[in-house]
């Protein structure tokens, strides 16, 4: 751990050029390894399972075994094994990394610098996003005031997502219009969406059965995470506003619309959206969320690049929230359907979704 620790510094303090700029880094980084540490308080994880293969969250679940007196010795070597890998393939990149000319010279970034606007975005806009996950993270877990759910939502959505994009919209003088990618959608696009929400749902339902089966998730924790996003005695209205059209907005705004925007020449579209969709799962940070909230965030991600704008996404967002609200209102559990619906509505989702490519593709 330590040498992975080391390995990740020295990786930070290449990217930065002055200690001030380190001590940025430092502070994502930082509540970054904490969260994994929480692992030891989940109820329910053991190290025979997949968490032996996940780096700080193995040492953590183990380490308490060791302490209550219930160690696995196999998966605490498979966790030592794991750990080493890890810190090998961190200093072997660190090494490389400190080697190149242009973290050496800094002449490329000196460039974006004199230049601002787009290019300086493209290299900070994970920066940006690290610091607004490290927020989010700090403040609603130590500020007593933001425990309340509408209190809290409002803070994630307006004060996090919706300022921080604008800030950077305002920032480094981006152009609205391309960050939002407003232009003509085609009827087909639209109609797909709305096709698809349902059907997704039923797929998620599916993906989370299976990722409870290497990750089981005890029930009075799904019991609490439910009182969380359906709080009691909250009207129906509210519920859709605060959890359903409200993030719908924001949070499009910001992973669809300024991340997507920012690491549009970086990657292959498929590396895209699994990028930017495992970005959205880390900030639901709670790690029974992470997995099935990536998913979602990869399909709006695919959607917005299908489509060249967040509006469509957007559309989904809200329904597939709304959906998912009026469901748990009406009692209606999907978790009771076999695995042959599993299918079909998988097979209805891909429909969806190849339809969304084909009217989408001409942006």
């Amino acid at each position: 751990m330590v040498l992975i620790i080391a390995a990740a510094l020295l990786i930070v303090s290449a990217y930065a050029k002055t200690y001030k700029e380190a001590q940025l880094h430092f502070f994502p980084f930082f509540v970054g390894t904490l969260v994994p540490s929480l692992a030891a308080v989940l109820p329910g994880l053991k190290s025979r399972s997949i968490i032996a293969f996940i780096p700080l969250v193995n040492v953590s679940v183990a380490a308490r075994e060791v302490l209550t007196g219930r160690a696995d010795p196999l998966m605490i070597g498979v966790t030592a094994l794991v750990m080493s890998l890890t810190a090998a393939a961190l200093i072997r990149y660190s090494a490389k990394l400190l080697t190149r000319e242009d973290i050496i010279v800094w002449t490329q970034h000196e460039q974006a610098i004199l230049e601002g606007g787009e290019k300086l975005f493209q290299r900070r806009v994970l920066q940006w996003f690290a610091v607004m996950w490290a927020v989010t993270f700090a403040v609603v877990t130590n500020v007593p005031q933001l425990q309340a759910a509408r209190v809290q939502i409002l803070f994630n959505e307006i004060g996090i997502f919706l300022v921080g994009s604008l800030l950077m919209i305002w920032r480094y003088r981006l152009n609205l219009r391309d960050v939002i990618g407003i232009h003509r959608v085609r009827w087909p696009v639209w109609a797909a969406v709305l096709m698809a929400v349902p059907a997704a749902q039923v797929v998620a339902v599916a993906f989370f059965r299976l990722v409870n089966t290497v990750i089981p998730t005890p029930t009075e924790l799904l019991r609490e995470l439910g009182k969380q996003v359906a709080p009691t005695g909250m009207p129906l209205w509210q519920m859709i506003f605060f959890m359903a059209i409200l993030p719908a907005a924001c949070e499009e705004l910001a992973f669809r619309g300024v991340l997507l925007h920012g690491v549009r020449n970086r990657f292959h579209p498929v590396v895209r959206c699994l990028f930017v969709g495992v970005i959205f799962g880390v900030f639901h940070y709670t790690l029974f969320r992470i997995a099935p909230t990536a998913l979602l965030g990869v399909i709006l991600t695919a959607i917005a690049v299908m489509t060249g704008s967040i509006l469509p996404g957007l559309l989904f967002h809200a329904a597939n929230n709304s959906f998912a609200i009026l469901m748990d209102a009406a009692g209606i559990s999907l978790n009771r359907f076999d695995w042959g619906t599993y299918l079909a509505a998988f097979g209805v989702f891909f429909l969806s979704m190849h339809t969304i490519w084909r009217y989408g593709k001409d942006h």
